[in-house]
């Protein structure tokens, strides 16, 4: 059952819609996000492999008797099930000789299992998996959701898109160094939200990149944490990059190795999540760039990492548009999984970028710009969604429809058709 406190999930219904094709469910996502509050509400049964007391004696029973320790009522929930991975064939078997074999179990995870060995097979058909992110601002309440995506893709007649508010950068500043962690969101005063934050990101480089890890350091896992916050929203940041910021900003000596093998760790974990590049067949000669972005799971991992205050942002407007950026695409790839698509950015040779591309299962597409909602920034970002435009003449489809999103105050059509649309508006 919910909490009163609990938050309702943008992911719920396609949790509900998984357990009811396939016979388990694997959540995936990082700490703190929400997952075990979400999953037990489906579920008939829980064993929770965080829980200390019951953690010896529950691999003691899966190890020996995996049938029994299975036989529960169903939805059974194993909560952080990397920690006994054997049991994923086990699971597997179940599904297969139960009669009644779909929405049998749900398994979570903050983190990859240390070894694959145990997989033995890779669950397709049986086992089917879902992440789960924090809250985007539509969940905590902070977008009125006046503007919906699928709407805009499929019901722009019943489509109202003019809006207005009155909010402030400060307030947009607060969401991006807050974070959508349901802790932090349920916090009442404001001071506290932002402590607990810090709370999580100092907990994510002392224990929880360390859990089940070997060789690892925490003051290195912050130094690489600090650098790539710093290169965020970026494609061109290489490794060597990378190396020398931290040399130079941290004073550390780090290898390339060490850097790859710590952002493998920070992506096992679910906190560093890269863009792809998209890459559309035109017939034209336009080369297109597969680089990836650079983007955390919340952007106050960013803030945090960084040592950045709401009053900072204010002050830095480059850092803030680079932060506002990393808050737009977590609540875009939010709203994008419930509709089952794809996000991805573009940059072709010529230097044309374009932040966000949403892709459907049926080839509809969208192209969106992200601008904290300057003029100059609007019609900058609108110059460049034209010209994209005009490079998928030869594409099969045109897009369904252009956006900006902004930290601003009201949405609006402008006369080339592109909507422009505050982030506090915009919902699934």
């Amino acid at each position: 059952m919910k909490n009163d406190k609990y938050l309702k999930r943008i992911c719920e219904s396609t949790l509900e819609k998984m357990l009811r094709l396939s016979g388990c469910v694997w959540i995936q996502g990082p700490k703190w996000c929400g997952k075990t509050t979400t999953a037990k509400i489906f579920a008939k049964s829980v064993i929770n492999m965080h829980d200390e007391g019951q953690i010896i004696s529950s691999k003691l029973l899966a190890e020996r008797n995996p049938n029994e320790f299975l036989n529960k009522p169903t939805p059974l929930l194993i909560d952080e099930w990397q920690e006994i991975p054997f049991i994923w064939n086990a699971i597997r078997y179940q599904i297969d000789e139960r009669e009644n074999n779909k929405g049998q179990f749900i398994i979570t995870g903050s983190t990859l299992p240390t070894s694959n060995i145990e997989l033995k097979h890779s669950g397709i058909g049986r086992i089917n998996r879902m992440t789960m992110r924090p809250l985007s601002l539509f969940e905590s309440k902070e977008s009125k959701g006046y503007i919906s995506l699928s709407d805009l893709f499929y019901n722009k007649k019943n489509l109202n898109i003019f809006h207005k508010q009155n909010i402030f950068l400060d307030e947009i500043a607060f969401y991006i160094c807050r974070g959508g962690w349901p802790e932090t969101v349920l916090q009442p005063n404001k001071s506290d939200a932002l402590f607990l934050s810090k709370q999580y990101y100092s907990n994510l480089i002392k224990s929880d990149i360390l859990f089940n890890s070997k060789n690892i350091k925490s003051n290195f896992v912050h130094a690489v944490l600090k650098s790539y916050s710093r290169n965020c929203a970026s494609q061109s940041s290489s490794l060597i990059t990378i190396k020398n910021d931290i040399e130079k900003f941290e004073n550390i000596n780090i290898s390339d190795q060490t850097i790859n093998n710590y952002i493998k760790k920070l992506k096992d974990i679910f906190i560093i999540e890269e863009m792809e590049a998209w890459s559309p067949k035109l017939r034209s000669k336009t080369v297109i760039r597969n680089s990836r972005t650079k983007y955390l799971v919340d952007p106050s991992i960013a803030s945090q990492a960084l040592n950045i205050t709401p009053n900072n942002l204010i002050w830095d407007l480059n850092t803030f548009g680079i932060l506002f950026e990393n808050l737009c695409v977590r609540d875009l790839r939010i709203y994008v999984d419930k509709l089952d698509g794809n996000i991805y950015h573009y940059r072709d040779k010529n230097g044309l970028e374009i932040d966000s591309i949403i892709v459907l299962p049926d080839g509809e597409y969208a192209l969106i710009e992200i601008k904290l909602g300057s003029k100059e920034g609007i019609d900058k970002a609108a110059n460049n969604l034209k010209k994209l435009q005009f490079e998928l003449q030869t594409y099969n489809r045109k897009p369904s429809f252009m956006m900006i999103i902004t930290a601003g105050n009201e949405s609006y059509q402008r006369s080339d058709d592109i909507y422009v649309v505050p982030i506090t508006f915009l919902k699934d």
